[in-house]
């Protein structure tokens, strides 16, 4: 009887896990998909149109608690782990015609404790937006620098011109920038190029920076090239 018992527990386990299965992979297209996290480190990323729990949540009914379960559910089954994000809190905004505002947050980065391992630096934003009622999502893989703290200006040398070096030195400075996922892009590139030339002007040129004819300014350099900032 006992034996009988386990057997049909078991059955029912099995049944309950196809149907959460069932569930994620009608979130993110593929019954296939639904295996990848048992065998691999994997991500899911973007928008699940459901909620963990009425945190998430500001105006508007509210969410049926056992529909926020089976979510969570689905998650646990799956060996998913959320990633967290960097502001702002909501991905998704809903204006009323009376002036209100619903906002949730639909849109996450879920991942297995594998890939997490792997890729331990990394950092999930939410991004703003004027054409689209839903945050765009960013995961970068750069950890950030420290911002050093100079006690005397930055200097540009009129004599890195000459050298072929000078400008991959601050296209690739100005790349790291870019992938810091700063609100403020353009001063991120800024002062990465400023510690990367400074860097190379230590290791090529040494101590001495002789030839120093402007301030660097946070922006002058953007007059030296020409970049594709976007």
């Amino acid at each position: 009887m006992d034996e009988e018992t386990e057997k049909e527990k078991k059955i029912k386990l099995d049944a309950e896990t196809d149907e959460l299965s069932d569930i994620l992979a009608s979130q993110l297209g593929s019954a296939e998909a639904v295996d990848q996290p048992r065998r691999l480190p994997w991500l899911a990323i973007g928008d699940f149109n459901e909620l963990v729990g009425l945190s998430e949540k500001e105006g508007g009914v509210s969410r049926p608690a056992s529909q926020m379960e089976r979510f969570k559910e689905v998650i646990d089954v799956c060996g998913l782990k959320d990633l967290g994000f960097i502001d702002p809190r909501f991905t998704w905004l809903y204006q009323k015609f009376d002036g209100s505002q619903i906002r949730e947050r639909l849109d996450r980065a879920l991942a297995t404790c594998d890939w997490m391992g792997k890729f331990p630096a990394a950092k999930h934003y939410h991004l703003s937006s004027l054409v689209s009622n839903h945050c765009p999502l960013a995961l970068h893989f750069v950890r950030r620098q420290k911002r050093r703290i100079y006690h005397r200006p930055f200097k540009f040398e009129s004599m890195w011109l000459k050298s072929e070096k000078c400008e991959e030195v601050v296209q690739k400075a100005w790349d790291v920038g870019l992938m810091r996922g700063s609100a403020f892009p353009l001063t991120s590139c800024l002062e990465s190029c400023r510690d990367s030339l400074d860097e190379w002007k230590k290791n090529d040129f040494g101590h001495g920076g002789m030839g120093a004819v402007e301030s660097f300014g946070m922006v002058r350099v953007t007059t030296l090239f020409s970049f594709n900032y976007c």
